[in-house]
């Protein structure tokens, strides 16, 4: 028969698993962890312009933008007149 440093090798010989099996409890903590940073990952490229798509607590006879730093600038939109 051959042998591989030291050992006997044989067909008979059936390869055992290194790590035993994960339990339940490991497998539900690492989904719970892999979805947090999905989320985390995700939540920031999903909702980047949520803060932008208000108003500013004003009616929408007004258009608010936000520069980026500091408050929204709004500015109110001129009445419709018609011809």
């Amino acid at each position: 028969m051959p042998r591989y440093e030291g050992y006997e090798i044989r067909r008979s010989m059936k390869m055992r698993w290194p790590w035993p099996y994960p339990t339940r409890s490991e497998i539900v903590g690492t989904l719970l962890v892999a979805g947090f940073l999905v989320m985390a990952l995700l939540g920031p490229l999903i909702f980047q312009n949520a803060d932008r798509k208000s108003n500013a607590g004003f009616d929408p006879s007004w258009d608010c933008t936000s520069p980026g730093y500091g408050e929204p600038v709004c500015i109110k939109r001129p009445a419709k007149t018609e011809e």
